[in-house]
């Protein structure tokens, strides 16, 4: 989300650093001459915390994401022909398993990729705490620390042009690697240390990484190579739960809406954006709910059956559940709560397998 922060909606990564550059009073920037950084804090209102920005002498970019966000975020993602790697210890990604259910947010998760030329996707962010590191690396500078030694396939794909493809891959992540991403996201250290620090950590996980790609089987865990099609059927099944009124379609339903098959559509949806198709539309329904409350002071029977939910009981014990506090609280509390979107932390909720 820091692309839009920095340099407006549907800019480059590029255009991002670019502000830093030629907009010191914007930020704190460091230059110690080997690696430039710059720490943002989220504006008022937005939420809590920081993003922090380092170059690499423009081989790697680094971007730490240490915040809470006080309302789901998106922003368009435009290719630019990095590696990415985004290595998650608390947001709104899930796991996916092969019943679908959801799995516990607080598991680190690994997710590789690559945009080919052209194969620009939507990011989207839940409200609540983002704890993570993302890295964009460049082929060439990835393909010299990887030495002359034979390409694992995962790196030949992810050093590939890609054209019109979005390549995705989902790796479980070792102990020494999460440690790092800890580190980096609060290292110990302050001031020149803190960037020598900083920097040798980076690089420390980049070799971590390449083990990594170098060990992981194309045909284990979430993977797939997406076309600019495809990125748009999934970006189209986002706008229909998005904008749906009632209960939400199930997975056979939608995926025949935008023309493509409920298997992919589970498996990139949850790629793509970071979270079940299940747990995205029950977002919805609930932030809906919550602003029907709390803004438009709706009786708690109409919020249930404008939401999609037969029965006023079932409605309130799944807002409970989310926000931790009964429909008539919300009410009661006015406008006051209207932009609370985000449930309590440790919570989650359980998905059936029939629909999102």
């Amino acid at each position: 989300m820091f692309r839009t922060e920095l340099a407006g909606r549907n800019a480059t990564l590029l255009d991002a650093f670019q502000v830093l550059r030629s907009r010191p009073g914007l930020v704190d920037l460091r230059d110690d001459g080997r690696i430039v950084s710059a720490s943002i804090t989220l504006p008022p209102g937005e939420g809590e915390g920081y993003w922090e920005l380092f170059d690499l002498a423009g081989d790697a970019y680094v971007v730490v994401s240490n915040c809470s966000y006080r309302e789901p975020r998106s922003e368009l993602v435009p290719s630019e022909g990095f590696i990415e790697c985004h290595i998650t210890l608390a947001g709104s990604v899930l796991l996916g398993r092969e019943d679908d259910e959801p799995v516990d947010l607080q598991d680190p998760v690994l997710v590789m990729c690559k945009q080919g030329r052209g194969a620009d996707y939507t990011v989207w962010c839940d409200a609540g705490p983002r704890r993570l590191i993302s890295l964009y690396l460049r082929p060439d500078f990835v393909a010299a620390i990887a030495g002359t030694g034979a390409v694992s396939p995962m790196l030949g794909v992810l050093l590939d042009e890609l054209p019109g493809r979005f390549a995705c891959y989902q790796l479980p992540i070792k102990p020494a690697l999460a440690e790092i991403t800890r580190q980096l996201i609060m290292p110990p250290y302050t001031g020149k240390r803190r960037l020598l620090f900083v920097q040798a950590q980076i690089y420390a996980l980049l070799c971590l990484l390449l083990d990594e790609i170098h060990d992981a089987d194309l045909t284990a865990g979430l993977s797939e190579i997406f076309t600019e099609r495809d990125l748009a059927k999934f970006e189209a099944a986002r706008g229909i739960l998005m904008s749906c009124a009632g209960p939400p379609p199930t997975v056979a339903e939608l995926a025949r809406s935008v023309g493509t098959n409920a298997t992919k559509l589970k498996k990139g949806f949850k790629l793509v954006y970071g979270t079940t198709l299940f747990e995205f539309a029950l977002n919805e329904r609930m932030r809906r709910a919550m602003h029907l409350l709390s803004v438009e002071r709706m009786s708690i029977g109409t919020v249930a059956d404008a939401v999609g939910y037969q029965h006023q009981a079932s409605f309130s014990a799944a807002f409970k559940k989310y926000y931790g506090m009964l429909p008539k609280a919300a009410r009661r509390a006015g406008a006051g709560l209207g932009a609370k979107t985000n449930k309590p932390d440790g919570q989650s909720a359980s998905a059936p397998t029939d629909s999102p």
